[in-house]
Order: structure tokens, then sequence, then C-alpha cells
């Protein structure tokens, strides 16, 4: 990437995150590669790993050695999060340092032990945040309707654990996510922790919404630009950041900053993960979600473009009025939490797919006949 485009963004306060990292990445110099280009946050999703695991061989090593110790594919599969949590981080340690902790981060979701219990949650991101054990982790919260993700994000935070909320898309979602950080970091404040130690950000899967509104039977005739989509897209990119403005000016997050919070991460999304982390196109381009403080984040293909195109739009999110849900044919708190709850069961699949993934690898190596399934 031209220096004088990196400039700009580092201008701007616009980073670039990638959306799937597997472990291939790190081991083909891949990874590598794209933080000299200029990504400062990675996050990790299970689909991307269940088919790293398939069809690579970056897994192979280490869950044949959990397969000579018999570890049940739950297990296996925390082994497996927990050592590419460490990469990640690992890989991105400069860029934190570098900034002083306000970029550099790796977002990674908890195993999912009991889906719908806080408690469990809660347990399991404990867990990972002590396998990881680096400064520069988050650990993702889906911000589902309910009480029990404001819950779940004020209480890793005011234990110290850094939070990536994702899944955000109505502005009442937005609200929520922001006073449980208000909250949690208070929290932490109180209990005397280090304030500046503490990551957070928040996700707006925009790419979910546009596939949602172009899915619907009005737009299915839609033109091949797909207009109405990336319009969804733009208008709840534009009213999570006057809400994330809104929250930055807020007397508590001020108070916060003066004690040594660093300001959360404001974070758009046109990953398509619906399925599983498979690539689709619709969301608005990166290049118009791009406003200061912002980081954009898309796969390696949506970065790609957006690298080799080497423009950066003007700042539409701040600016002007947010197009209301209604106006285009939605109503955005409805179709979110529709859409949102659809991702869950998404991701669930896809929690699934990996651990059986790691099941069929380790079994094939502890058969008869493997000649692995025994000690040297």
């Amino acid at each position: 990437m031209p220096a004088s485009f990196q400039q700009r963004l580092t201008g701007e306060h616009v980073t670039l995150h990638l959306d799937g990292y597997e472990r291939g990445m790190s081991a083909s110099g891949e990874l590598e590669h794209l933080v000299a280009a200029g990504v400062t946050g990675l996050s990790w999703h299970p689909g991307t790993v269940a088919r790293a695991v398939r069809t690579g061989r970056a897994y192979g090593g280490q869950l044949r050695d959990l397969a000579l110790l018999a570890t049940p594919a739950g297990a296996a599969v925390r082994a497996l999060l927990a050592h590419d949590g460490r990469l990640m981080c690992d890989a991105l340690r400069q860029v934190a340092e570098r900034t002083g902790g306000r970029d550099g981060y790796a977002s990674l979701p908890p195993h999912p032990g009991r889906p719908g219990d806080p408690d469990a949650f809660l347990a399991e991101a404990r867990v990972l945040h002590r396998a990881v054990d680096r400064p520069n982790l988050l650990v993702a919260v889906p911000a589902l309707p309910g009480p029990s993700a404001a819950r779940v994000i004020s209480d890793c935070l005011a234990d110290g654990i850094g939070v990536n909320a994702t899944h955000v898309l109505a502005p009442a979602v937005c609200h929520d996510v922001t006073q449980a950080f208000l909250t949690g970091l208070e929290r932490a404040r109180a209990a005397g922790r280090d304030l500046s130690r503490i990551g957070a950000m928040v996700t707006l899967p925009l790419q979910l919404l546009a596939d949602g509104v172009d899915s619907r039977p009005a737009r299915r005739r839609c033109r091949p630009g797909r207009t109405a989509a990336r319009t969804a897209a733009r208008a709840c990119a534009r009213l999570g950041y006057q809400a994330y403005e809104r929250a930055l000016a807020d007397p508590r997050w001020r108070s916060l900053v003066a004690d040594g919070a660093r300001p959360y991460r404001f974070v758009c999304s046109a990953t398509y993960t619906l399925r599983c982390g498979a690539p689709a196109g619709g969301a608005a381009p990166l290049h118009d979600l791009a406003a200061p403080g912002t980081a954009l984040a898309g796969d390696r293909r949506g970065l790609a473009v957006f690298l080799a195109a080497r423009r950066l739009g003007p700042d539409c999110l701040a600016a002007g009025q947010a197009t209301p849900g209604e106006t285009l044919g939605i109503r955005l708190s409805r179709e979110s939490e529709r859409l949102v709850r659809r991702q869950s069961i998404a991701l669930r699949t896809a929690w699934a797919g990996l651990r059986d993934a790691a099941a069929a690898t380790t079994a094939a190596v502890s058969a008869p006949g493997s000649g692995t399934n025994s000690p040297a």
C-alpha cells in the first residue's frame, strides 16, 4: 500500500481489521504481510477455522497431539481457540505497543459451552482470557436482545477482560452496549484496575443487514446495484456512529478517560457471516463507511479490493442525518432483532461444524492402523 494512502488512513484515525483469521495465514506469512500493509485488528470465526481444519494442514499437528491424549472434542476446540488467540495477539503486539493500546486487538469468541446461560458464558470468557494471557485480547460478546448481553459485557470489563460487542445493529442496542461499557469500566476503576489495559470495541455487522434487506420479497427484483441494501447498511452505520459520538461526549466517559480509559473502537464490518463466514457482496463499500475513529472490517477479499482501490470516501457517517429505517421499507429495530437471532443460530451451527471437524481429525489419528495411535 502506498505510503500516502496509509498516512491518510492514519491521519483520519481510520484502521483496518481482518475478519476470519485461520492459522494457515500465520504459517504462510500472509498475516505478517497484511499487518505490514496496515491491518491493525483481527477477528476469529468458527466457520473459517472449521474449513481450515477440514482442508488444510495448519491445525493437524496440534490435533494429532490432542488425539494422542484422548482429548474430548470440546476441549480440543478450546485448545485450538486459545492457541490461535496467542498467535493473533502476538502478530499485533507491535501495533498495540506503537499505538499505546489504541489498536492492535484480536477478537475471539468464547467456546459456547451452554448457549443462553450468561454465567456459563462468563466462565468461558474467563477461561479464554487466562488461556490466551495477552493484554490485547478482546472477548467477543454477541449483543443479543435482552439484559444478559449488557450484564456479560459489564462483568467482563469489571474483571479486566476487554470486550468486543458484536451483532450490534439497532440504535437501542448501541445505547445499551455503551451503557454497559460505562458501567463495567466504572466497576473496574472502583476495583483499582488499570483502565488503560482494558480494551473495548463495538462491531456492526452491516453485511448481515444488507443481505436481510436484499432478501425481502419487495427487494428481490432490485437492479444489480442492490441500492436498498447498501442504503440500509450506510444508514445503520450512520446511526451507530452518531451514538458512538454521543457516548464519547458523555461526562461519565470523559471521567473514565481522565483515569486512563481509552475510547472504544467503532467497527463497521462488511463481512458476510450468515453462512459461517462465506463472503458475498452487497453492503456499502468499505470506503463509504470511513469516519474518524472507525475501523473498517472485511474478509481477505474485501480488504484486498479496498487496498487495491486506494480510495477513501468522504466522512459520510458523521455528516447529515441518518436515514430512518422506515423510509427504507424496514423497521430497523425489528429487522435487526430478527437478523441477529438468525445469525446466532448460524453461529451455533458453525461451532458445531468446528467440533465435528476437530472430532473427525482426532478420530482419524486415533484409529487402529493409523500409525499414530500410541506414543512413540
